[in-house]
């Protein structure tokens, strides 16, 4: 489906909010057991609510707001009328409804802050640019009338939306000067990244899958299943290829036995596989414990080793510049969001769902 020039606005000021802080979920706390994330934020969990024309509210320092039941009621309609054309597992819709409505409410907040940031540092917007951004909008429009309809339907005006714009061009200029002021690498921190970009590995990996929504006790039993291949491949009882074709929840490398060729460190690998895989030593060719990633429990075995062409020192310099960049932003990201205290009440009459619940939606695996 083709999406409007707001709404497109809408998504690009979300992203915009939420561009590297994606946190490391290291967020515990004594109240663990009541905090639950939403996006990139951790929400507290309130008590009920008993008003039956109220079906969640978002509580912050510095704002309330409630989704009003026949709201909600009229999103499930249309959600499950959209979801009725899937095929196979749906998400959780009503789960989705609500993380919604919290999500925006705290993404316009974090929004907020980002504005506030630009304010105490004077960071103004180019009034052309945005008056360049706002006719580019509206031309994309047929119609004077098509035009006021969908910002009658996004809730704007046409101050507002220019505000916004305003607001998107001033973030952009903050994101832009933190980028800026990263120290430059020196001469061997530039080496070293180039060795370590050309160094590349021959791999073999078995996946176990966790579902989604599983137990402890379900979890543990797939990581022990994991522990046992590995043991089985180390005391020399068994071999690794036969184990992937009978075993990897990975079908792409398991008819291969599991391998993965050679791979070197700006491959599409999530994280912590990669990590583990380039962390084995030369003397230590399989991981000595199951490594865990959103996708379940992997075993992981390098069978060769070999430098490849090393990069130009201007390309590695870039690299690194840019990466401290998106580490700065992310380290702004992740205070401004941890500033948002937030707790949400649900009316598990009308809702039916738990936050603390995951959502029913199946992944693929990135190592692969």
């Amino acid at each position: 489906m083709k999406r409007s020039p707001l709404s497109t606005l809408l998504l690009l000021l979300a992203a915009l909010s939420l561009t590297a802080c994606g946190g490391s979920g290291d967020d515990s706390s004594e109240n663990a057991a009541v905090n639950t994330p939403i996006g990139s934020f951790t929400v507290q969990v309130g008590e009920p609510i008993q008003d039956s024309t109220q079906a969640a509210i978002v509580q912050t320092a510095a704002s309330t707001d409630t989704l009003q039941t026949q709201q909600f009621r009229q999103q499930l309609k249309k959600a499950n009328k959209r979801m009725s054309m899937m095929q196979g597992n749906r998400p959780n819709v009503r789960r989705r409804i609500v993380e919604g409505f919290v999500g925006r409410n705290l993404m316009t907040q974090l929004n907020q802050q980002l504005v506030e940031m630009a304010d105490s540092l004077n960071i103004q917007a180019d009034t052309a640019q945005v008056n360049q951004r706002f006719r580019k909008i509206r031309g994309q429009f047929p119609s004077e009338q098509a035009y006021r309809k969908r910002l009658a339907q996004q809730n704007l005006t046409e101050d507002s939306l220019r505000s916004m714009l305003r607001q998107r061009a001033r973030v952009q200029k903050l994101q832009q000067r933190t980028v800026k002021n990263v120290a430059q690498p020196t001469s061997s921190e530039v080496d070293s990244a180039r060795r370590a970009a050309a160094e590349q590995i021959k791999l073999q990996h078995i996946l176990l899958r966790v579902p989604r929504g599983a137990s402890p006790e379900a979890t543990d039993s797939v990581q022990q299943r994991a522990q046992t291949l590995i043991d089985s491949v180390q005391s020399g009882n068994a071999d690794f290829a036969a184990l992937a074709r009978r075993h990897s929840d990975d079908p792409a490398s398991a008819q291969k036995g599991g391998s993965m060729g050679w791979v070197s460190r700006d491959s599409s690998l999530v994280e912590p596989f990669q990590e583990a895989a380039f962390g084995l030593s030369k003397q230590q060719s399989i991981t000595s414990e199951p490594v865990k990633t959103q996708f379940g429990y992997h075993v992981i075995r390098v069978t060769d080793r070999r430098t490849g062409e090393m990069m130009p020192p201007a390309k590695a310099r870039q690299q690194i510049v840019q990466q401290r960049g998106q580490d700065a932003w992310r380290q702004t990201m992740d205070r401004q969001r941890k500033r948002i205290q937030a707790t949400v009440r649900l009316n598990q009459d009308v809702v039916q769902t738990e936050l603390s619940a995951p959502s029913q939606e199946e992944d693929t695996p990135a190592a692969s």
